[in-house]
């Protein structure tokens, strides 16, 4: 893929557009008005009070949605007004979780996200932004229980849904979810076909108590009731710290 420009005299804009980027895993550089424009800049983000001195052909105006600029900017680097075959490739993880687009076997954007609820909203925004043909989801086949939850949130959006082998995915990088998430999205694996059982497992849960020891500093550490309803996404881990905190105020004030 070619090199999305971005020229604005506006820091803040080109700080945001430059934080979106980064985060889709797209090459960009920054441009000075007036110089001249490198012919591996496939396409220039600026702002609308900005004037830049390129075919007007290669410019994307940002609006108030940046990403919807920056998504439309990805569609002029492909060349495409719509794909064949949009994938969505998922990384499961207990503490990140990565995700990544391909479009015709084109990297459209790879982000790292941190709950099932984003992950949901990131299938739905990709849908939204590269009409397609078809769509599918390929879910890594680790950490179970968030893998079975992200498998039925597709199903119930009626797509087409595949467990992929990641044996071979994690690689020492930066964000190797991420990178995991791309090479899940090109590798085919088992479709499914129902829904799957959501059933945590007591490492699974042991782990969540860890962790709410860990954010709340020591203090208290969560139930393994509150560690389920945690993992099956019912409420936040902090949602759960407080109401382990309120109930033992509860039982403080009642001995009192």
């Amino acid at each position: 893929m070619r090199t999305v420009g971005i020229l604005t005299e506006d820091f803040e804009l080109s700080y945001d557009l430059m934080a979106i980027l980064r985060r889709r895993g797209l090459q960009f550089k920054t441009l000075d008005p007036g110089a001249p424009v490198h012919d591996d800049v496939a396409v220039v983000l600026t702002g609308p009070t900005d004037r830049p001195q390129v075919d007007r052909h290669k410019v994307v105006v940002v609006g108030a949605d940046r990403e919807v600029a920056v998504a439309e900017a990805v569609r002029r680097l492909t060349g495409k007004e719509s794909y064949r075959s949009l994938v969505m490739g998922v990384d499961p993880g207990e503490k990140r979780i990565g995700f990544a687009v391909l479009g015709d076997g084109a990297l459209l954007e790879a982000l790292q996200l941190k709950t099932v609820g984003e992950v949901e909203q990131a299938i739905d925004r990709a849908r939204a932004r590269y009409p397609a043909g078809e769509s599918v989801v390929r879910v890594g086949h680790g950490a179970p229980t968030i893998r079975n939850r992200i498998v039925n949130a597709a199903l119930g959006r009626d797509l087409r849904t595949e467990i992929a082998d990641e044996t071979s995915t994690t690689r020492r990088v930066e964000r190797p979810d991420v990178e995991a998430a791309i090479a899940i999205a090109a590798t085919p694996g088992a479709t499914v076909w129902f829904a799957l059982q959501v059933d945590p497992s007591g490492g699974e849960l042991r782990h969540i108590k860890n962790l709410s020891r860990q954010h709340s500093g020591g203090e208290l550490t969560i139930s393994t009731e509150l560690s389920r309803r945690v993992a099956l996404g019912e409420i936040s881990l902090d949602e759960a710290i407080a109401i382990a905190k309120e109930r033992g105020n509860g039982r403080a004030k009642g001995r009192s």
